[in-house]
């Protein structure tokens, strides 16, 4: 019974690895394959493609970007709403959308639990935030700079805080551009995904309180 043991406890090693030798050769691969500039192109390519489309269904159906044309659209799902405002208020960062009028949606759709729609909202915030932000270095191609460029970006880096914090707070400028500029110029992320926090914190507030000022 011994040697059975032994025998099963050899196998098992054996297979455990194999396993992890193909699973690290595969993660390289994998690695290698998404670092080619073709596949950052693609990519690239792809996302581009998305955020127009998006671009012309706004412009053939522009009510239904609205927060009321969310609202109406969330509400349709009845018990399953919550996890749809959720879910859009994540992923509409991929396509570039401004999260204000989701956020104006949320409290269309739950006036009487604002704090759960400024918890949604800075969800999707910081999630659509961290993804814009790592996708602008992953699509960064390495490219020359010139000097001037590179004195620009180090500028940008140094001030990174203060320039993500001033410009995600102001309203009427898009944060998913300041979101790309900071990955671009490799803005340190917890500063970055700090001041992006604290900017926009403070602008969903706002809208939240305005909302139930006037509500009332």
């Amino acid at each position: 019974m011994c040697t059975f043991s032994t025998q099963d406890d050899i196998i098992e090693d054996v297979f455990r690895l194999y396993s992890t030798y193909f699973f690290t050769l595969m993660i390289k691969r994998f690695s290698g394959f998404i670092q080619k500039p073709a596949t950052k192109k693609g990519v690239l390519g792809i996302w581009i493609g998305l955020i127009i489309s998006v671009i012309v269904l706004y412009m053939l159906f522009p009510k239904h970007f609205t927060a009321e044309g969310i609202h109406v659209f969330v509400i349709e799902f009845n018990t399953l709403a919550l996890g749809v405002y959720f879910s859009i208020s994540l992923i509409r960062g991929l396509f570039l959308i401004p999260s204000t009028p989701f956020v104006l949606a949320g409290a269309l759709l739950f006036p009487t639990n604002l704090s759960l729609v400024f918890v949604i909202s800075m969800l999707g915030i910081m999630g659509s935030g961290t993804f814009i932000y790592h996708a602008a270095h992953f699509l960064d191609f390495s490219e020359k700079r010139g000097e001037k460029i590179n004195r620009l970006n180090e500028k940008i880096r140094r001030s990174g805080f203060w320039i993500v914090l001033t410009w995600s707070f102001f309203p009427l400028v898009p944060t998913d551009l300041i979101c790309w500029v900071a990955g671009r110029v490799r803005i340190a992320f917890w500063k970055y995904i700090l001041a992006l926090f604290i900017g926009e914190a403070v602008l969903v507030a706002i809208y939240l309180t305005c909302y139930q000022y006037f509500l009332n």
